[in-house]
């Protein structure tokens, strides 16, 4: 299998895609095209079947698609990491035989929440997923981080688990604002 990283070696989906290689054994290509290939060059050139990148990357891989072609060259899966994947996007990725892998949050979570390749179609499409059994996530009131947010209501996500952020550099203050009393 052949793993390609459109982000750098020093993001967060970089070190995920090094991890990933080691563990899986995959050949890990890194995003360094020449100048005249775009990014969906570089994934038909590279035989890239599985491919690691943030959500605006994707959109722009799916518009240049659109514009003379159906498919991604030999792409299975795209982990999208970073934000929730818009449904039109995930949608279009699945409608091309492509399984995308919604995967949220990564310097707040280390992608501790995300789909999984088992789920049904809506849950891909309309969710980013659930939080793995080492990450506790809940939404809490936007106005009151000691109040959890009732169900289709929104609010501030708060987790804890083993790969969580400190806080933010510097910045006290802010970073106990930033938690609730249940240290969420």
């Amino acid at each position: 299998m052949i793993l390609l990283s459109l982000s750098p070696m020093s993001h967060h989906i970089g070190a995920v895609a090094i991890e990933q290689m080691m563990a899986a054994g995959l050949e890990l290509v890194v995003n360094a095209p020449p100048p005249d290939l775009t990014p969906l060059d570089w994934i038909i050139v590279t035989g890239a079947n599985y491919v690691m990148g943030v959500p605006t990357q994707a959109m722009d891989i799916l518009a240049e698609v659109r514009h003379g072609l159906d498919q991604l060259g030999r792409v299975k899966v795209f982990y999208i990491a970073g934000s929730p994947i818009p449904h039109e996007t995930a949608q279009a990725f699945l409608d091309r035989g492509v399984l995308p892998q919604n995967v949220y949050g990564m310097t707040e979570n280390g992608s501790h929440q995300y789909t999984l390749p088992n789920d049904d179609r809506q849950t891909i499409v309309e969710t980013c997923g659930r939080a793995c059994r080492a990450y506790e996530i809940r939404i809490w009131d936007k106005d009151n981080p000691d109040i959890e947010a009732p169900p289709g209501t929104v609010g501030e996500i708060g987790g804890r688990g083993a790969c969580l952020t400190l806080g933010y550099f510097d910045n006290q203050q802010a970073t106990e604002e930033s938690f609730g009393r249940a240290g969420l």
